[in-house]
């Protein structure tokens, strides 16, 4: 069956393209936003209500700036990068480099006045939303490349010895999936802290519960931050709060105790560093 919503919107982006390419460019130094931290915390949810202002070129992840699955969605060479970055036309780039999360003081250098939004959802919504996108099973596979210390693999890309060792001491092959998904969670986001991004000036934090229930000021919030002129249109009419909460399923206390202790630390951040606080 055709889906008349997904051909509408596909259509739309590349009419914005093609425009965006034809007409008069901003300076040179228009800024790109990359939108970073773990999979299923509204990092899509949130590029898509930019995409839909007309002056926005988002890049997600099966577009020209990242290789094909053999590479899972990695950025292709920086100097190309840059370079379809600047050709862009907008007036703002939004890159979704997710898999990329663990090098984002280098995603800041990729483009323009780069800056980065780490985005962030209670681990039991993550868990809940992770398998029944990807599978059961999505979680321990997840986990898998971590226990082995893959260096190829981007799950793995960037965590400290000491969480591998936690997931090592957590990790069975016949876990309960749910335990998997948010011990998965909980790596994520210590890339948060390990990269010391809640002291760089250029990144901010964006709780997927805040952005779901008043969208309007996030991305306003974002205009402000980015030196974008505030939209008089609505974009942000689509977004709802009812995934929140929806994680219901029993964690184990070992992980749920790391996942509380993370979740906490991420609110004191949010507290100073989310876009709402600084607007």
């Amino acid at each position: 069956m055709i889906d008349t919503a997904k051909l509408v919107t596909r259509g739309r982006r590349e009419l914005k393209h093609l425009r965006l390419r034809i007409a008069p460019r901003p300076p040179a130094d228009h800024p790109t936003l990359h939108i970073v931290g773990c999979q299923r915390s509204g990092t899509t949810m949130f590029t898509e209500i930019l995409d839909r202002d007309p002056r926005v070129r988002v890049f997600g992840e099966l577009e020209s700036l990242f290789d094909d699955v053999p590479r899972h969605h990695r950025l292709r060479d920086p100097i190309d990068v840059r370079r379809q970055l600047g050709c862009s036309g907008a007036a703002l780039n939004v890159v979704k480099p997710l898999v990329e999360s663990h090098r984002v003081s280098e995603l800041l250098h990729l483009g323009g006045d780069s800056v980065a939004i780490w985005m962030f959802r209670h681990y039991r919504d993550v868990a809940s939303s992770n398998l029944k996108r990807f599978g059961i099973r999505n979680g321990i596979d997840n986990l898998r490349p971590i226990v082995e210390d893959d260096p190829d693999d981007w799950r793995n890309a960037g965590l400290s010895a000491d969480t591998r060792e936690i997931v090592r001491r957590h990790f069975d092959e016949h876990m309960p999936p749910h335990d998997a998904s948010a011990l998965f969670w909980y790596c994520r986001n210590t890339l948060f802290s390990a990269q010391a991004l809640e002291l760089d000036p250029k990144v901010r934090t964006c709780r997927y519960e805040q952005l779901v229930a008043d969208p309007a000021a996030m991305v306003q919030a974002t205009y402000a931050w980015v030196g974008l002129a505030a939209v008089t249109e609505r974009i942000s009419d689509l977004v709802h709060a009812r995934s929140v909460g929806k994680g219901r399923d029993e964690i184990r206390p070992n992980v749920r105790t790391l996942c509380e202790t993370m979740w906490d630390h991420l609110l004191n951040v949010d507290r100073e560093r989310s876009l709402v606080a600084i607007s």
